[in-house]
């Protein structure tokens, strides 16, 4: 669902707002295969410390906090998506004004 976008914000942005389900749907996947990968560390950190258990330790741990790591990342990705659309997409409130020079963004009058 990723291919062919590129991974820098404007363009994740740009996609989300020509495919929005997709994209939403290519992210909660994406979530789901992390959180699905930690019962594989969890089993290959058992096995590995049966011979080398500092080494299954430290291993197994900071494979888990890669993944919770990735984890937070991706909720905030989507907490972003959320928020462009809640700016972009919706009309800005009254009090506020167009910020000159950028083509895009509001602020406070």
């Amino acid at each position: 669902m990723f291919l062919g976008v590129p991974f820098f914000f404007p363009d994740q942005l740009a996609a989300y707002e020509r495919q929005p389900t997709v994209m939403t749907v290519a992210y909660a996947l994406f979530l789901a295969g992390i959180v699905a990968l930690w019962p594989g560390v969890v089993a290959v950190a058992t096995r590995i410390g049966a011979t080398r258990p500092a080494g299954a330790v430290w291993g197994g741990a900071l494979v888990m906090f890669g993944l919770f790591a990735r984890a937070f990342h991706d909720g905030v990705k989507r907490l972003r998506l959320l928020w462009w659309t809640a700016t972009v997409s919706a009309p800005p409130p009254a009090r506020w004004v167009p910020i000159t020079g950028t083509g895009s963004g509001w602020c406070r009058a």
